[in-house]
Protein backbone atom coordinates (compact mmCIF):
# COMPACT_ATOMS: atom_id res chain seq x y z
CA UNK A 1 0.00 0.00 0.00
CA UNK A 2 1.43 3.31 -0.70
CA UNK A 3 0.64 6.74 1.15
CA UNK A 4 1.35 10.22 0.75
CA UNK A 5 2.91 12.08 4.20
CA UNK A 6 2.03 15.39 4.73
CA UNK A 7 4.10 17.67 6.85
CA UNK A 8 2.55 20.26 9.31
CA UNK A 9 4.19 22.42 12.41
CA UNK A 10 2.65 20.20 14.68
CA UNK A 11 3.41 16.56 12.90
CA UNK A 12 2.46 14.45 10.03
CA UNK A 13 -0.50 12.99 8.56
CA UNK A 14 -0.14 10.39 6.29
CA UNK A 15 -3.11 9.27 3.35
CA UNK A 16 -3.04 5.94 1.92
CA UNK A 17 -3.42 6.11 -1.70
CA UNK A 18 -6.50 3.72 -1.54
CA UNK A 19 -8.30 6.04 0.82
CA UNK A 20 -7.55 8.89 -2.26
CA UNK A 21 -8.79 6.40 -4.43
CA UNK A 22 -12.45 5.85 -2.79
CA UNK A 23 -13.09 9.57 -2.38
CA UNK A 24 -12.43 9.88 -6.29
CA UNK A 25 -14.34 7.12 -6.66
CA UNK A 26 -17.30 8.02 -4.49
CA UNK A 27 -17.50 11.89 -6.31
CA UNK A 28 -17.49 9.97 -9.69
CA UNK A 29 -20.67 8.29 -8.61
CA UNK A 30 -22.01 10.81 -7.00
CA UNK A 31 -21.67 12.81 -10.70
CA UNK A 32 -25.53 12.92 -12.54
CA UNK A 33 -25.00 10.17 -15.48
CA UNK A 34 -22.46 8.22 -14.00
CA UNK A 35 -22.48 4.45 -13.75
CA UNK A 36 -19.80 1.94 -12.13
CA UNK A 37 -18.43 -0.22 -15.43
CA UNK A 38 -19.96 -3.35 -13.40
CA UNK A 39 -23.68 -2.73 -12.49
CA UNK A 40 -22.82 -5.00 -9.23
CA UNK A 41 -21.37 -2.57 -7.71
CA UNK A 42 -24.65 -0.27 -7.74
CA UNK A 43 -26.76 -2.68 -6.59
CA UNK A 44 -24.05 -3.33 -3.37
CA UNK A 45 -23.65 0.63 -3.06
CA UNK A 46 -19.71 0.21 -4.08
CA UNK A 47 -17.78 2.92 -4.95
CA UNK A 48 -15.86 3.01 -8.12
CA UNK A 49 -13.32 -0.10 -8.13
CA UNK A 50 -11.04 0.55 -10.86
CA UNK A 51 -9.51 3.83 -9.87
CA UNK A 52 -5.80 4.52 -9.91
CA UNK A 53 -3.68 7.08 -7.77
CA UNK A 54 -0.36 8.54 -9.04
CA UNK A 55 1.18 10.39 -6.76
CA UNK A 56 4.37 12.38 -8.21
CA UNK A 57 5.91 15.08 -6.96
CA UNK A 58 3.42 16.21 -4.07
CA UNK A 59 0.46 16.15 -7.32
CA UNK A 60 -2.59 13.25 -7.43
CA UNK A 61 -3.19 12.09 -10.75
CA UNK A 62 -6.20 9.73 -11.17
CA UNK A 63 -7.31 7.58 -13.92
CA UNK A 64 -10.68 5.84 -13.38
CA UNK A 65 -12.82 4.30 -15.55
CA UNK A 66 -16.75 4.70 -15.73
CA UNK A 67 -19.88 4.15 -17.31
CA UNK A 68 -22.26 6.89 -18.82
CA UNK A 69 -25.90 6.34 -18.40
CA UNK A 70 -28.08 6.63 -21.44
CA UNK A 71 -29.47 10.03 -22.25
CA UNK A 72 -26.14 11.70 -21.03
CA UNK A 73 -24.03 14.03 -23.13
CA UNK A 74 -20.49 12.32 -22.84
CA UNK A 75 -18.74 14.96 -22.91
CA UNK A 76 -20.60 16.91 -20.65
CA UNK A 77 -20.73 13.96 -18.22
CA UNK A 78 -16.75 13.31 -17.84
CA UNK A 79 -15.99 16.94 -17.37
CA UNK A 80 -18.53 16.75 -14.65
CA UNK A 81 -16.66 13.82 -13.61
CA UNK A 82 -12.96 15.58 -13.29
CA UNK A 83 -14.38 19.08 -11.68
CA UNK A 84 -15.94 16.65 -8.60
CA UNK A 85 -13.06 14.71 -8.43
CA UNK A 86 -10.79 17.42 -8.08
CA UNK A 87 -12.74 19.16 -5.80
CA UNK A 88 -13.00 16.47 -3.54
CA UNK A 89 -9.84 15.42 -3.23
CA UNK A 90 -7.60 18.80 -3.06
CA UNK A 91 -10.94 19.94 -0.63
CA UNK A 92 -10.53 16.82 1.90
CA UNK A 93 -7.19 16.13 1.73
CA UNK A 94 -5.33 19.35 0.86
CA UNK A 95 -3.74 17.91 -1.94
CA UNK A 96 -3.14 19.29 -5.41
CA UNK A 97 -4.72 17.37 -7.84
CA UNK A 98 -2.60 17.62 -11.21
CA UNK A 99 -5.06 15.48 -13.97
CA UNK A 100 -8.03 13.40 -13.75
CA UNK A 101 -8.37 11.09 -17.13
CA UNK A 102 -11.45 9.16 -17.27
CA UNK A 103 -11.77 6.14 -19.89
CA UNK A 104 -15.62 5.69 -21.00
CA UNK A 105 -15.84 1.72 -21.01
CA UNK A 106 -19.74 1.29 -21.47
CA UNK A 107 -23.13 3.03 -21.98
CA UNK A 108 -25.40 1.87 -19.19
CA UNK A 109 -29.53 1.83 -18.91
CA UNK A 110 -30.98 2.85 -15.60
CA UNK A 111 -30.70 0.76 -12.17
Amino acid sequence: MSETVQTFTNGTVKIADEVIAIIAGTAALETDGVAPVDPADVRARKSIKNVKIYVLEGQVNVALSVAVKQGYKIGEVTKDVQQKIKTAIETMTGMLVASVDISVMGLAGTY
